[in-house]
């Protein structure tokens, strides 16, 4: 537990430095406000929201230094709640951000705003496409100019409070912002911390990933849930077979499915056990499988089907042939070849007829045979 958690403290440290560059930044940037001056422009005005014929609305207007006014931007569904100012795309000229806030839920998103004379919307470039929600936004200094700071919440293995959240850094970038980094906020709470492996396993990070949730289970066995331990040994053993680490991922699938068998992930760690018991010997074909569904789970599925076209036949003493001939017409379902996928799937029965995939070939057959418009 100590270990675990000495490993931690540089982090917290880290973790609190950014927090106080954060509130320095407010006060030097333009901490949120509903009025703002603008030097040669005039004033930005949130106003609050009306009901009219056409429902809620919220407007930001400008009004300019001989007081006419000119609306900036209006929203049905949005209330502007806040502004921001800072040098966003490093041209010395600083945008002006106003904070929108959704009315069904707790997420906020930016309106960005540039122009020396003018303002003009740049971002999103339409009102109805704005992709960076986020439970808080702000602006913190960067290498060049500024920075916005989008905080969101990341959940992957639900045993909170506390939360784990990430601060992702945005640059402004032709009208577009580009992530340039971010802050994880993962604290010394066991729930953040598993979260955190959590969405390190699903960006791929594998190796990453595994070490965090070896230092979860190891610090915080005995403070967690049941239900808590056995997600993160169930994960631990993912990452070590997504890493070809078969030997240890079948010890880690096997323990789990003997020491929580009251847990709903027996099951799936007994599942898979077996699936890499039973072709351990396959070697390449193996590997092969394994690096196409790691291509395949973070979404490369062209490059999934190219590695699958080069390797051409795969021997190996353990049979996968069924196994990757139904990869391959998920991959192609994915792509939106469908004709070709229902062509490799009818092929995988006749080929295989007593292969484990036949229950799931014929309930994608179905599923494409009857709506196949909607697979494309």
């Amino acid at each position: 537990m100590s270990r675990c958690r000495s490993l931690l403290l540089p982090l917290c440290v880290g973790i609190f430095s950014f927090w106080c560059a954060l509130a320095a930044a407010q006060h030097t940037e333009g901490a949120k406000s509903l009025r703002m001056e603008l030097d040669g422009v005039g004033v930005i005005i949130v106003k609050p929201p009306q009901t009219s014929a056409d429902g809620h609305t919220s407007q930001l207007l400008l009004e300019s230094l001989s007081g006419a006014k000119r609306l900036l931007a209006e929203s049905s569904a949005l209330d502007f709640v806040g502004l921001l100012k800072g040098d966003l795309d490093g041209d010395q000229t600083p945008e002006v951000v106003a904070i929108a806030k959704t009315r069904e839920s707790d997420d906020f998103l930016p309106y960005v705003f540039h122009g020396q004379k003018e303002l003009k919307q740049v971002f999103p470039p339409r009102e109805e496409d704005n992709p960076l929600f986020g439970k808080e936004i702000t602006i913190v200094p960067g290498k060049v100019g500024s920075l916005l700071c989008v905080k969101t919440l990341e959940s992957y293995h639900d045993f909170g409070p506390p939360d784990l959240y990430v601060n992702g850094l945005y640059q402004l970038r032709k009208g577009t912002f580009v992530k340039t980094g971010e802050r994880v906020l993962v604290g010394t709470h066991f729930n953040p911390l598993l979260n955190n492996a959590g969405r390190l396993y699903h960006k791929g990070s594998y190796l990453e990933a595994m070490k965090v949730y070896e230092a979860v289970i190891l610090g915080y066995r005995n403070v967690m849930p049941r239900e808590a331990l056995a997600t993160a040994l169930f994960f631990k053993a993912e990452t070590r077979k997504w890493l070809k680490d078969f030997s240890g991922a079948i010890a880690d699938f096997k323990a789990l499915a003997k020491e929580h068998s009251d847990s709903p992930l027996a099951a799936r760690a007994e599942k898979e056990r077996t699936f890499l018991t039973d072709h351990a010997a396959a070697g390449p074909a193996l590997s092969l499988y394994i690096d196409v569904v790691r291509l395949q789970k973070i979404g490369k599925n062209q490059e999934a089907l190219t590695l699958l076209d080069q390797s051409g036949p795969v021997t190996s003493q353990g049979n996968m042939n069924d196994a990757l001939m139904f990869l391959r017409g998920e991959i192609l379902v994915d792509l939106g070849r469908v004709d070709e996928a229902l062509q490799v799937f009818r092929n995988l029965k006749k080929m295989f007829p007593k292969s484990s995939f036949l229950d799931r070939v014929e309930t994608t057959l179905q599923e494409l045979e009857v709506k196949p418009d909607e697979m494309e």
